[in-house]
């Protein structure tokens, strides 16, 4: 039996190309994030539940920058057909250090 190698680095770089609703898609049942976080007491543009799913998708992207992941939340709205956001990283980092525990 052989060894592969870089199997487990090719399935996070392949799930690091999926836009997050793939990944919400795949994970959301099992960790439940909503009922973990709790439901965003207003609508936010960064609730919790969505400042998860957008740090996930940048832990996994071999390039980890806000920029890069803002990037994919905006192609997101656009396919969704929801007006437009500000791609200034500002707001997602400070809901990002908001969520983290002190």
């Amino acid at each position: 039996m052989t060894k592969r190698r870089g199997g487990i680095r090719q399935r996070v770089k392949r799930l690091a190309a999926q836009p997050i609703e793939e990944l919400v898609s795949l994970f959301g049942t099992w960790l439940a994030v909503e009922q973990v976080l709790g439901a965003a007491q207003r609508d936010r543009l960064f609730g919790p539940a969505r400042t998860f799913w957008l740090f996930l998708s940048q832990t996994l992207s071999a390039d980890g920058s806000c920029r890069e992941v803002l990037r994919k939340f905006l192609a997101w709205r656009a396919r969704e057909g929801l007006p437009p956001a500000s791609p200034k990283t500002g707001a997602y980092c400070k809901a990002r250090a908001a969520a983290s525990p002190s």
